[in-house]
């Protein structure tokens, strides 16, 4: 008998079979999985348009407005004609200006008053601001200003007042006092 055992040996055939349907599982995994992910985004983004709408509807034409997260909402003002003319108070909470278009900020003509909480890169918002003859006030909250941020403070010609809640410590304090001398400092801490 020359035929060896291992000639007619089929034992592997149902490994095959195994390893096949496992990729074939995978593959519909991985499909199904991108699919998700899809789906999610775009339920993501529908979510966060209807935020910016209901923002933007509870200011539009009011004299406050309150911007939390989305700054599209910022934009949106600004293009209302109704919003631009009446907005005198901004409210912004938990922002990422970075690289963020907020330049249309400047149409908001009559803004006196900003009041920033927990923003991040907050400088590039006041870069979108700067030169702004109404702004009086601008309050920061749980937030420091780079070097960059104290020097676009002196950029607004009727700025009177800026608070902080917080600013590390009393040489910076001195550094901003010195940077806007003609303007209230207020800080609530300091180490």
């Amino acid at each position: 008998m020359a035929h060896s055992m291992a000639d007619n040996d089929t034992s592997d055939i149902p490994t095959r079979g195994c390893v096949v349907i496992a990729g074939v599982i995978v593959a519909l995994l991985g499909v199904s999985f991108a699919v998700l992910v899809i789906l999610g985004r775009g339920a993501s983004e529908r979510q966060r348009a209807a935020r910016v709408e209901s923002q933007f509807n509870d200011a539009q034409g009011r004299s406050s407005a309150h911007v939390f997260m989305e700054p599209e909402v910022i934009n949106k003002l600004a293009e209302d004609e109704e919003s631009a003319e009446a907005l005198v108070e901004l409210y912004l909470s938990s922002i990422n200006f970075r690289d963020v278009d907020v330049a249309s900020v400047n149409k908001l003509a009559k803004v006196k008053k900003v009041y920033i909480y927990s923003c991040s890169h907050a400088e590039d918002f006041l870069r979108a601001l700067q030169g702004s003859h109404a702004i009086e006030e601008l309050s920061f909250d749980t937030i420091v200003l780079n070097d960059d941020g104290f020097h676009l403070l002196a950029t607004f010609p009727n700025l009177r007042k800026v608070c902080f809640t917080y600013i590390a410590d009393k040489n910076r304090v001195d550094q901003l006092r010195a940077t806007i001398p003609n303007v209230v400092v207020e800080v609530d801490e300091t180490d």
